[in-house]
């Protein structure tokens, strides 16, 4: 993708009426960009200087408004829409066209977990917006112990609660235990062992052992991330 992608704006693309299994309709009356089921709406205020660019084939997509905010939307496992915080949108948008879909992409994954990533030479799985890293076997590992003194989590010996727990005050609901940490400077990570479920993504066991999750970075709303 790099050096390949073109700013291309809603007049060029307006025969566009899908993104995977999502139906796009463009609105002029619309402010913001909506979804709503399938249907994902996109304003139409000023299509010259507003931008649509195509990711994965189609099945998803960034929205710039002429107002400056930035969306990710179309489909994964089902139709999703997401705005990304304004402070960081020119970031994002400026990832993509510099290094393609690879560049944004990987902007979305936390800084901290790509820390822990790289350290432990292991890949998070994810679902939707929220990334699990299998750290340890157990609660009482003596290398999750280390963990949390390596990366000055002041929190003590953990103590995980059992039940069932919204992930961040997300849908993702864990069903098992969990513990949430807050690094500051904005900075929450969850440890946990169980099921993880969401309406709109299949089903993740994350019950071989003791998992970090963090959600994905950037996000305008994150407790009302699709």
């Amino acid at each position: 993708m790099k050096g390949k992608v073109k700013r291309r704006s809603i007049a060029e693309l307006i025969g566009i009426t899908s993104a995977g299994d999502a139906e796009i309709q463009f609105d002029t009356e619309r402010v913001t960009p909506k979804r709503e089921g399938k249907v994902i709406t996109l304003p139409l205020a000023n299509p010259r200087c507003e931008e649509f660019y195509p990711l994965v084939g189609g099945r998803q997509f960034l929205y710039h408004s002429s107002s400056g905010q930035l969306w990710f939307g179309g489909t994964e496992e089902k139709p999703f829409l997401v705005e990304l915080n304004p402070t960081a949108s020119l970031d994002y948008l400026g990832s993509y066209l510099a290094d393609g879909e690879e560049g944004f992409f990987d902007l979305l994954r936390p800084r901290f977990l790509k820390r822990i990533e790289s350290d432990l030479g292991i890949t998070a799985k994810r679902q939707g917006d929220i990334f699990a890293l299998r750290l340890t076997g157990g609660w009482a590992d003596s290398e999750l112990k280390f963990f949390m003194r390596a990366f000055e989590m002041s929190v003590g010996s953990p103590k995980p609660q059992a039940g069932n727990h919204f992930v961040f005050e997300t849908r993702h609901k864990l069903q098992g235990e969990y513990i949430l940490i807050k690094l500051g400077q904005g900075t929450d990570i969850a440890l946990g062992a169980g099921v993880l479920m969401n309406p709109d993504h299949t089903t993740m066991r994350l019950e071989d052992g003791i998992y970090l999750m963090q959600q994905t970075a950037g996000l305008m709303n994150p407790k009302q991330a699709d």
